[in-house]
């Protein structure tokens, strides 16, 4: 979802880039219209599938797992209908222009998030109808949990459940992204894009950059779009409710891992969701505003060891650096696909609604394949952290497996980097499978970001039983970092290189404006 959210706001900043759009309802009228198809349909949409979870729960037929992944594909498809709409409401009405006129110089961000407020409006209305396949589901579920002493909450209540689909859902990304794009109006107003350009002009000629003195204001935004993405994770606290993990047991084995780890962070939350979500995160980029979050969910149904393998997977992002080079992929992605498309407009003097139509079109493939690759390697990377530390918790009370490479086999201490042990492996896979079958997570379902719980467990244990694997596996992704970080350099140098040859054709253009303006 928060991908889906990121796409919905990139279009509405392409708006006045995109000058022309392919108008197919024209008029207020045409953008009612829009809404209002799109909001049938998925309700059309939503009944169809509530009526298939019922029928199916009444019947009996279908698993509980199976039942569930009914829910989520009528999650899916409304996602998938939000999106079709929001894009048909910006690219093919007048939507943008209507709002622009009538609300674009108020206040600063209520122009575009009027304009996202459909795509808002369709996702809560589609949860507010598939409210009752929820609680049927949880209510047919009771019965079997309590049956195996599983942790039971009381079904929430639709308004509870509304709350809880748009913090988790929508506030998540959202409330940043409208805060960047309310920054942007502000950064238009003509009197503060005359106080940042006297601020900035000296700090341009202090670089030699002062041609890109035009540029001030986006360069502004971009440097205070940062400084929100920093301070996200103190919003991320907010939004979700969180509060301090109490102290006993568990919080004290977590700091310990955390200690043994070397991690540094500001606080462990304890996340509440009523049960629904059994998982674990990692946010913030500096110690004193990192925070390890774990679910109610996560504490409530897994053993200590195996909360102590999810919470080291998290840490293992943090210590291995993942975040920094998630965001290394993102630039030089960006970066180059930007370059070079700047490369063709030059050569071929391409108009701007081409160019974006092109950045548009090598981002999507490169973001799905190459990230997802990255992706999923420093996924699996961080689950052989988590059973890393858990092997570190084995040597100090003992295991019990007689083919352990760690622990029973004589030359272990004398290799460079100690194996795991295959209880920590054995044990952190099982972390993963239970947290998969809580969240009705098929287990060789694939996963474009994660990988299929199936291969990660199965990897997971075959590098404690085959150092070789890990081994190999190391330096794969050592091989992955570097090409990541040559990437990045290849922008920076590339990008340098745009600016030089853009300040030259400026500076050409100098002597012939001279000589137009004496003759």
């Amino acid at each position: 979802m928060q991908f889906l959210i990121i796409i919905a706001f990139g279009m509405i900043m392409l708006v006045d880039q995109f000058k022309s759009p392919v108008v197919i309802a024209p008029g207020l009228a045409g953008a009612l219209a829009v809404i209002t198809s799109i909001l049938a349909l998925t309700m059309i949409w939503i009944r169809t599938m509530r009526k298939k979870v019922f029928r199916e729960l009444e019947s009996g037929y279908l698993p509980i797992g199976s039942v569930q992944n009914i829910y989520v594909r009528a999650q899916n498809g409304m996602k998938v209908l939000a999106m079709i709409g929001q894009t048909l409401l910006i690219f093919g009405t007048q939507w943008p222009m209507v709002v622009q006129q009538n609300l674009g110089s108020h206040i600063a961000g209520l122009d575009e998030f009027v304009m996202i407020l459909p795509f808002v409006f369709w996702l809560m209305t589609g949860y507010f109808f598939l409210y009752p396949a929820d609680r049927a589901i949880r209510e047919s579920m009771i019965g079997q949990m309590l049956a195996i002493s599983e942790a039971v909450h009381p079904i929430w209540s639709r308004h509870q459940y509304l709350d809880f689909q748009l913090r988790f859902q929508l506030l998540l990304i959202g409330v940043p992204l409208m805060l960047i794009v309310a920054v942007k109006d502000l950064f238009a107003i003509p009197s503060i894009k005359d106080i940042l350009t006297q601020i900035g002009i000296p700090i341009l000629n202090f670089i030699h950059m002062q041609k890109f003195s035009n540029l001030i204001p986006e360069m502004a935004l971009a440097i205070l779009a940062g400084i929100i993405f920093l301070l996200a994770p103190i919003l991320i606290k907010i939004i979700w409710k969180t509060q301090p993990l109490p102290q006993g047991e568990l919080r004290t084995a977590l700091e310990r891992s955390a200690k043994l780890a070397g991690l540094k962070y500001k606080d462990i939350l304890l996340w509440p969701t009523h049960g629904v979500i059994v998982n674990a995160a990692v946010v913030g980029f500096f110690a004193p505003i990192r925070y390890i979050l774990l679910s109610d969910g996560l504490i409530e149904s897994l053993t200590d060891g195996q909360i102590q393998g999810v919470f080291g997977h998290e840490i293992g992002h943090v210590k291995l650096h993942h975040l920094p080079y998630l965001l290394f992929f993102a630039v030089a992605s960006m970066g180059l696909i930007g370059l070079g498309v700047m490369e063709l407009q030059m050569l071929f003097n391409l108009d701007p609604d081409t160019s974006q139509l092109i950045i548009l079109a090598a981002t999507m493939p490169v973001w799905f394949f190459a990230f997802g690759f990255v992706s999923r390697r420093f996924e699996a990377q961080a689950d052989l952290f988590g059973a890393k530390l858990l092997s570190q918790d084995f040597d100090r009370v003992g295991c019990s497996y007689e083919n352990c490479q760690r622990h029973r086999t004589a030359d272990a201490t004398l290799m460079g980097d100690r194996p795991l042990c295959l209880g920590g492996a054995e044990l952190f896979s099982s972390a993963l499978d239970r947290t998969a079958g809580l969240n009705a997570i098929p287990r060789k379902a694939k996963s474009w970001r994660h990988g299929s719980i199936f291969n990660r467990c199965t990897f997971v244990v075959r590098s404690a039983a085959d150092f070789t694997t890990l081994l190999n596996f190391t330096r794969q992704v050592r091989c992955i970092k570097i090409v990541l970080l040559i990437a990045l350099l290849v922008t920076a140098i590339w990008g340098v290189g745009m600016i030089a040859k853009l300040n030259r054709s400026t500076t050409d253009s100098l002597p012939t404006a001279t000589i137009n303006l004496t003759s």
